[in-house]
C-alpha cells in the first residue's frame, strides 16, 4: 500500500521533513519512504491511499501505569504529605483492591487513550498486588484487541510479604517465556521490579538467578524520592543503584525510571551500564519530589526517555513541560529544547528497539509501519530547520486524526477502529464506581 502524505515528519537522518512524500507498506513494515512521484514510478501495480494532515511517526512512551486509569477522580480520603504517604494511602490501596475486570479495562482505557494521543508504543509497569497469576495475559489482551504496541512486566515488591513476591517473579516469568524478545508482535515483556527500598536482597537475588538466562531487560523506579536512598541503607546498607547493579539487574535493556535524586557518580554508573532513565516530570511535579538535573544528566552521555507514570498518555506533554523545566530551572531560555527533543524523537525509539529487537519511532525503511496523522495545518513554514518547534508548540496542541500500528489502522477519523470506544468506557465508569467504593 501506498500512503501519499501532503507533509512528513519522518525524524530519519537523510530524509528529515518530506512535502509531497509518500510511505509505502508491506504487512508490518515500511518498506520505502520518499517522493511521491519517485515512490509512485517505482511501485506502480500498489494501491494507494491519499492521507491528508501532517504525518509524523507514531510517539513512544516509556514508562506508564495503565493499572492507574481507574483512579481518575478517585478521593482517597486522606491528604498525604511526603511521597511515602502518597505510595502507602494511595496507589499501594488500588494496587490491593484491582479485580481482573479492572486490570483489563484499565489497561484497555489507558492504551486507547494513548492512542488518541498519538502514542503507539507504550512501556507499561503493572501492579496487582492481589491479582498477580494471569495478570500480565489480562494487559496483553488490551494491547493485541486496541491494536496498541508496548512492553509489559509485574512489579515484584516484598511489601505485601513474600508470597506475593514470588507470585509476581513467577508471572514475569511466565510473560518472558510466552511473549520472546525479538517475536515479531506488538508485546514485548520486561521484568519489573518496585523500588528498591521494598526489595529484600533475597528477592533480588532470586530475581537475578532465575531470569538471568532469559535475555530481559528489567523495568524499576529509581530514586524517585530520597526516601528510595534513606531507607535502602537502612535496611539492607546499599543505596538504590547500588543494590541494582550488584545483582546484574541494570543491562541495556533496562528501564529506571525518575533518577531525580542520583548523584554524579551514580549518574556516570549508570550510563556506563547501557540502561535509560526515563523521565516523567508531570508526575514528579505532582509527586513534589523534586526535578531532574537533565542537562547534566544529559550531558555525561546518559540515555535519558520521555515517560508519563501513569498520569495519562500524553507524553508529548512530558517532554514539553521537561523543556520548560529546563529552561526555568537553569534561568536560560536556550536550555533544554534540543535535549529532550532527543530524548522524545530518537532515544525513545532506540530504547524500545532495546527492550524489544523491534525498530519503531521514525518513517524509515525496515521500521514498524508506526505513524500518526496530525489536524495539523502549519502556520507558519515547517522545515528540516524548524520542525521540532512545530512538534512541541504545535503538535502538543493538536488533535490526533489517525494511527497506524503495525500496518494496521487502528483509528480513522478520530475514531476506534478496533473496538467499541463507546461502550469501554461505560464499562470502565461502572466497574470505577464499583472499586472506589470497595476502596
Amino acid at each position: 500500500m501506498i500512503y501519499y502524505c501532503g507533509q512528513i515528519i519522518t525524524l530519519a537522518e537523510g530524509l528529515g521533513v518530506i512535502n509531497g512524500g509518500a510511505i509505502v507498506v508491506n504487512g508490518d513494515c515500511i518498506v520505502e519512504v520518499g517522493d511521491y512521484d519517485d515512490i509512485k514510478g517505482k511501485f506502480a501495480e500498489e494501491p494507494e491511499k491519499k492521507i491528508d494532515g501532517l504525518v509524523t511517526p507514531g510517539l513512544i512512551n516509556l514508562h506508564h501505569h495503565l493499572y492507574s486509569s481507574l483512579a481518575r477522580g478517585w478521593n482517597p480520603g486522606v491528604a498525604p504529605e511526603s511521597f511515602y504517604e502518597i505510595l502507602k494511602n494511595i496507589w499501594w490501596r488500588l494496587d490491593r483492591a484491582l479485580s481482573e475486570d479492572e486490570i483489563y479495562y484499565s489497561a484497555l482505557i489507558g492504551l486507547i487513550d494513548s492512542i488518541r494521543c498519538g502514542v503507539t508504543t507504550v512501556v507499561d509497569h503493572h501492579s496487582s498486588q492481589t491479582v498477580i497469576d494471569g495478570s500480565l495475559d489480562l494487559v496483553g489482551n488490551a494491547f493485541q484487541e486496541s491494536g496498541g504496541r508496548g512492553s509489559i512486566c509485574f512489579e515484584i515488591s516484598d511489601r505485601n510479604g513474600a508470597i506475593q513476591s514470588l507470585a509476581g517473579l513467577n508471572e514475569n516469568i511466565r510473560a518472558l517465556q510466552k511473549w520472546r524478545r525479538g517475536d515479531d508482535g506488538l508485546i514485548s515483556p520486561m521484568c519489573g521490579l518496585h523500588g528498591s527500598f521494598t526489595l529484600s536482597d533475597s528477592t533480588l537475588e532470586q530475581i537475578a538467578s532465575r531470569t538471568g538466562d532469559l535475555n530481559c531487560g528489567y523495568h524499576f523506579h529509581l530514586l524517585e524520592d530520597d526516601c528510595d536512598r534513606k531507607l535502602s541503607v537502612s535496611q539492607f546498607n546499599s543505596p538504590p543503584l547500588d543494590r541494582f547493579i550488584k545483582y546484574g539487574l541494570v543491562n541495556q535493556s533496562t528501564i529506571a525510571a525518575h533518577g531525580l535524586h542520583l548523584d554524579a557518580d551514580e549518574i556516570g554508573r549508570l550510563h556506563d551500564t547501557g540502561a535509560t532513565l526515563a523521565h516523567c516530570p508531570r508526575s514528579n511535579l505532582n509527586n513534589a519530589v523534586g526535578v531532574i538535573n537533565y542537562e547534566e544528566a544529559f550531558g555525561t552521555g546518559l540515555h535519558i526517555g520521555i515517560g508519563t507514570d501513569g498520569m495519562d498518555g500524553n507524553c508529548l506533554s512530558d517532554a514539553l513541560i521537561a523543556v520548560l523545566l529546563c529552561k526555568d530551572r537553569t534561568a536560560n531560555p536556550n536550555s533544554g529544547f534540543q535535549e529532550v527533543a532527543d530524548s522524545l524523537m530518537n532515544i525513545n525509539g532506540f530504547a524500545f528497539e532495546k527492550i524489544s529487537g523491534q525498530k519503531v519511532g521514525k518513517i524509515y525503511p525496515g521500521y514498524k509501519a508506526d505513524f500518526v496523522v496530525w489536524d495539523y495545518d502549519p502556520p507558519t513554514t515547517l522545515d528540516n530547520s524548524n520542525f521540532g518547534a512545530h512538534v512541541f508548540y504545535g503538535l502538543s496542541q493538536a488533535r490526533v486524526n489517525s494511527v497506524w500500528v503495525n500496518g494496521r489502522n487502528v483509528y480513522a477519523d478520530h475514531q476506534l477502529t478496533t473496538m467499541d470506544e463507546a461502550a469501554i468506557r461505560a464499562r470502565c465508569r461502572e466497574l470505577s464506581s464499583k472499586l472506589w467504593k470497595r476502596l
